[in-house]
């Protein structure tokens, strides 16, 4: 079974639940997104103001606006962020948060899913998600999965082949896809995103950790690493990445989640 380390062990349930699910079965299965929100939204208690880190075209400004928010904020680096949700309550940023020009202490809840794993700065990302939240207001990140877990690539065609996106190089992965059959349409294309530096920050698990534990003036609920479970280093590619230097904890840290209120 997976395990929580930490303060996530002693979490309540039904966020305890969230965390320990696998990511892919987790998103198939139960809305991935969908749950995160709404566990968010208890977690700070109704939020009136919300923003939303890695917002993408709406679909979690939806998501707060359906419960119930006043105002909900959403910040993306792309062209079309918030197209698929438009509403008097929403404004949309195109910015990074690691360098966002929102003002202090701004936000009741101050929400991302699936964005952190993308940033490159990842203490400057944190540190502003603190700065915006207001006094009393609550940080919540959930990011995965993790470059160096199984799957860091987000890349579904590669599933049952952990870890190659840390093990080849670009032209070494595509001559791999085509000897074990991984065949769909611009093959070749998405491995070349799978070794974009700009998608994915590349930063260690232990990384995320730090960043959180180093927040000044936020009360940390919870700073935990999921792991998955130790079995899968059985496969030829974990016991090749380990040989190939790679630290186990490293290898099996798939999820990295953090709840912080703002003092």
């Amino acid at each position: 079974m997976p395990r929580l380390h930490g303060l996530g062990a002693h979490l309540p349930a039904p966020i305890r639940a969230i965390v320990e699910a696998p990511v892919r079965r987790f998103r198939k299965l139960i809305g991935y997104n969908r749950l995160h929100v709404r566990q968010a939204w208890k977690l700070a208690r109704a939020p009136s103001t919300v923003l939303v880190v890695g917002a993408n075209v709406g679909e979690d400004c939806r998501r707060f606006a359906d419960l119930g928010a006043k105002e909900i904020h959403g910040i993306d680096v792309i062209e079309n962020v918030g197209a698929d949700f438009r509403d008097v309550r929403t404004v949309y940023h195109r910015a990074s948060i690691e360098a966002c020009d929102l003002p202090d202490d701004r936000f009741d809840l101050v929400f991302a899913t699936a964005t952190m794993e993308h940033v490159h700065n990842i203490e400057a990302g944190f540190a502003e998600m603190a700065r915006v939240t207001k006094p009393g207001g609550f940080l919540w990140s959930i990011a995965s999965p993790l470059w160096r877990s199984p799957y860091g690539h987000h890349m579904p065609c590669f599933n049952g082949h952990p870890w190659v996106h840390l093990l080849y190089d670009e032209t070494a992965l595509q001559d791999y896809a085509r000897e074990h059959g991984i065949t769909r349409p611009e093959i070749d294309r998405t491995i070349s995103y799978m070794f974009d530096p700009i998608p994915f920050n590349r930063r260690p698990a232990k990384d995320y950790a730090a960043a959180v534990a180093n927040l000044r003036a936020v009360q940390i609920i919870a700073n935990d690493l999921y792991r998955i479970d130790s079995s899968l280093l059985a496969h030829p590619l974990g016991r090749r990445a380990l040989a190939n230097g790679f630290e186990e904890d490293e290898l099996l840290s798939e999820t990295h989640y953090a709840a912080a209120r703002r003092l």
